[in-house]
């Protein structure tokens, strides 16, 4: 396991532009953007960083805004996210570090 429990700082709708650091391009025009806080940076690392929410595996993603390593933002389809259940446990993937952020609690969507 990597650094210690992480949280979900915010739930909410956004735009497709992509977070820093993103590695693919969002086609949707609104998505829902899963924004994680790190109580330590998380470790920039020569892979793909993805999100596994309740056994759905998110790949768009990337830092924080200017960089900010202790943020992850990761974002969906909103029909995506209607599709997973509430308290599906949430884990990062940073090539072999796995970092735990609790459970979705989709009632949090702004």
């Amino acid at each position: 396991m990597g650094a210690g429990q992480g949280v979900v700082e915010s739930l909410s709708y956004g735009s497709s532009a992509p977070a820093v650091g993103t590695r693919a391009l969002v086609t949707s025009a609104r998505t829902i953007q899963l924004k994680l806080k790190s109580p330590e940076p998380v470790e920039v690392k020569d892979s793909l960083m993805t999100l596994n929410v309740g056994g759905k595996e998110l790949l768009v993603g990337g830092y924080g805004e200017n960089g900010d390593t202790k943020t992850v933002v990761f974002s969906m389809d909103p029909q995506d996210f209607a599709d997973l259940p509430d308290q599906a446990s949430i884990t990062l993937i940073n090539g072999s570090t796995q970092q735990s952020y609790g459970v979705l609690s989709k009632g949090q969507l702004k």
